[in-house]
């Protein structure tokens, strides 16, 4: 039997600032035991995200409950079950054991001070997956619990998003397959999003800019917009499409003023459609007075007013529905070979800090992983 250490490392944001400012290493973390409808995974590797920097910056201690772990998303091994819980539902998440080899996510402000940059993690059984097993693809390799660490988040945050609009298990009849634009293609959830809705049998298009183009289309985008060359891209949109407006939903993973996207989206968003805004840049405070503008147009006047009639806008919010069963569909489409994670870089645990710089730069094309000490060389 493996006895549990007392204590572990970790990665902790214990003030406001940039990530070199923000963070500092601590090897005297609690290792926190299971309750019910808890498992306890040893951490193989955890992920960075745009919004774990961006908190970082943005918000004040007294809102951000600092001093917290860092990061979401991660891969492991289950170590340790909390107590079984009478009236469990009969759902995959009840049959994990330990041994088990999974991915899963912990949930901003919900996950008692915990970051997936450290050794461990006690999270609810609804908050992991099981690794898949199988790989059925005949031109891609088998996936690692590395590659794992960076599916759950951003994963999630696509599949939900396209469930608004439409859910996975909703057949469409073949002349009423959705288009779905993707604005950032190659992003991390945008590159998600473009191999789950092919995956579904949607047609897609995705923006992206040159050097990325190709590996959007190798991720399964019907038609691919190289957004450096043709100007502003709601111009060029509307431009190429007026009059007969093709997509019937427009998921916008990078646009820093989604409002505007919208607003200028009569020539290309299909009446009935649905524009979905997720993970929007944060706006400067000379771009403030526009998003409020915006915002007040889409919701307090009507359509025809607005100049968008006969069309919808939603904003995402992560996890509102709860993340299980987005969990369990990802693990089986990254099992059938319909969806593969991607990565951009891997850095050791004690380099953290390069792997936030790296994120920074805004050129990472798939997520940045941190491995977890016990895995780093």
């Amino acid at each position: 039997m493996t006895t549990l250490p007392l204590t572990q490392k970790a990665w902790i944001v214990h003030a406001r600032g940039e990530p070199s400012q923000a963070l500092r290493i601590s090897d005297t973390v609690p290792v926190l035991p299971p309750e019910e409808g808890e498992v306890l995974v040893r951490v193989h590797a955890g992920a960075l995200n745009q919004l774990g920097f961006k908190m970082m910056k943005l918000l004040p201690n007294f809102v951000a409950r600092r001093p917290h772990g860092a990061e979401y998303e991660f891969s492991g091994t289950i170590e340790d079950e909390g107590p079984e819980n009478p009236t469990k539902s009969n759902t995959p998440s009840d049959d994990l054991r330990k041994g088990d080899e999974v991915f899963g996510v912990l949930l901003p402000f919900r996950s008692k001070s915990q970051g997936a940059l450290q050794e461990f993690v006690v999270v609810p059984r609804t908050s992991v997956a099981r690794a898949p097993k199988t790989y059925d693809t005949s031109t891609t390799s088998s996936v690692s619990l590395t590659d794992l660490a960076g599916l759950a988040f951003t994963g999630i945050a696509a599949y939900e998003a396209l469930s608004l609009r439409r859910p996975h298990n909703e057949k469409a009849s073949d002349d009423n397959v959705e288009h779905v634009l993707v604005n950032g293609g190659s992003s991390s959830v945008g590159g998600y999003a473009v191999q789950i809705a092919k995956a579904w049998g949607w047609k897609v298009t995705a923006t992206t800019s040159t050097k990325n183009v190709d590996m959007v289309k190798l991720l399964g985008a019907d038609e691919v917009i190289d957004y450096t060359q043709v100007g502003p891209l709601h111009l060029h949109l509307a431009n190429t499409h007026k009059s007969n407006p093709p997509y019937t939903v427009i998921i916008d993973c990078v646009s820093n003023e989604p409002t505007q996207f919208f607003l200028h989206s009569k020539d290309y968003l299909a009446p009935g459609g649905t524009f979905i805004s997720v993970g929007a840049t944060l706006p400067s405070w000379t771009q403030i007075p526009g998003w409020a503008w915006g915002f007040l147009k889409i919701f307090c006047f009507p359509g025809w007013l607005s100049g968008v009639p006969h069309r919808k806008y939603t904003h995402y919010s992560f996890g509102k529905g709860g993340v299980t069963e987005a969990l369990h569909q990802l693990s089986e489409l990254v099992a059938q070979g319909k969806v593969r994670p991607l990565v951009d870089s891997v850095y050791n645990f004690d380099d953290a800090l390069k792997a936030y710089e790296r994120i920074m730069t805004q050129h990472a094309v798939g997520k940045v992983i941190v491995n977890a000490p016990t895995i780093s060389s």
